[in-house]
């Protein structure tokens, strides 16, 4: 498997930034009548900037505790965030 030929964070970020395009500019979604979600995206955001194809991806270790005082992924779970992107608020609810 192509996994075991990951040996450092590096080789990681490569491959994950190869599928990520792949996954969203290359590869066609059933669900989205065959186009890719980036076709899908710029027939409902025309305007949208065409370098949103390239996510780059972060390692999650540090950010999950660095975004607060609390330890354990069980734990991140119970607090509620609120993200403001452009001027719409998204608000993740916990259950």
């Amino acid at each position: 498997p192509r996994v075991l030929k990951i040996k450092s964070k590096k080789n990681l970020l490569d491959e994950a930034l190869g599928y990520i395009y792949y996954y969203n500019n290359v590869r066609e979604h059933s669900s989205l009548n065959y186009q890719t979600p980036y076709q899908h995206l710029k027939k409902q955001l025309p305007d949208v900037d065409s370098s949103i194809r390239f996510v780059i991806p972060i390692m999650l270790d540090k950010v999950s505790v660095q975004i607060g005082n609390w330890s354990g992924y069980n734990v991140l779970a119970q607090h509620h965030f609120l993200i403001i992107l452009q001027s719409d608020p998204i608000y993740f609810i916990s259950s």
